[in-house]
Order: structure tokens, then C-alpha cells, then sequence
């Protein structure tokens, strides 16, 4: 399967593309631009990969901040404050203690956005239902579903 991705790396590029195979656990992935040019990307470069729906989004929508109750069911609120500033909001499904990544699935349904792999290393600030979080860690140890 060819998921349509916007990479976001460190140093402040962006890559829009398709990969067939993002593995966070592989050293890198590649991407293939919309003109055909094969790209490799490394994890130790990214910020993060976000999986759209369509490349150029829609600029007439203000997507919302907060949950409602077309928020995904599943999963841990969280709201993620990356290094550079960009705040994202969303839930949480599995969030391995010990990776270097975790994937956030906005909390507004209209966004562009199905979701999002976050590096760990780029976020500034990362504030989650604890009380949720801590039952799921003493019922299913470092590996989680919420």
C-alpha cells in the first residue's frame, strides 16, 4: 500500500511523497516524489512523517484544537508541543516507552491529517491523560493500547 506522507525533517524541509514501507524500527524509508524522484530518507532526520489526504490540504479549514464528539474513541488525549513550536492534538493508540516514536491520530476528523509519526527527540513538550496512562502501564506493562 502507497500511503501519501508530508515528511517533516530537522532541518526544516519538507518532502511530500509516497513510501509503501515506513518501518520506525529500520534506519530509513523511501520516498517517491510526485515527479518520480526517489528519495531516502533517515529516522535520525526526521521530525515527522505526516500521512494526508491530499497533498495540498484544504487552506479553508480551521481545523480544530479540541476534541469533540467526532473525535477517534480510542486512545489517549494528548497534546504535543514540538521543538519548533508546532502544536498538535490528537489521541494516542500505542505509545512504546522504549522507541524513539509514537503515532498521534488527530482529534479533528476534518483535518487533512489520518495521522502522525512523531519523533521523540523533537518534542518539547508532550501532556497526556495520566491517570488513563498509568492504569494502561500497570495493566499492560511498557507495550500499551489505550
Amino acid at each position: 500500500m502507497n500511503h501519501k506522507i508530508v515528511t517533516h525533517l530537522k532541518d526544516g524541509s519538507l518532502i511530500k511523497g509516497f513510501a509503501s514501507e515506513i518501518v520506525p524500527t529500520r534506519p530509513d524509508f523511501e520516498v517517491v516524489t510526485p515527479d518520480q524522484v526517489r528519495k531516502k530518507i533517515e529516522f535520525k532526520d526526521l521530525k515527522a512523517i505526516f500521512f494526508v489526504k491530499d497533498f495540498k490540504g484544504n487552506p479553508f479549514c480551521q481545523e480544530s484544537k479540541s476534541f469533540s464528539p467526532n473525535s477517534p474513541a480510542w486512545g489517549v488525549e494528548a497534546r504535543v508541543e514540538l521543538w519548533d513550536h508546532e502544536v498538535v492534538i490528537g489521541k494516542i493508540l500505542l505509545f512504546p516507552e522504549d522507541k524513539d516514536w509514537f503515532y498521534l491520530y488527530p482529534a479533528d476528523t476534518r483535518s487533512n491529517n489520518v495521522r502522525i509519526l512523531l519523533m521523540r527527540d523533537c518534542i518539547r513538550d508532550l501532556r497526556m491523560g495520566e491517570e488513563e496512562l498509568a492504569e494502561l502501564r500497570n495493566a499492560i506493562g511498557p507495550y500499551y493500547y489505550a
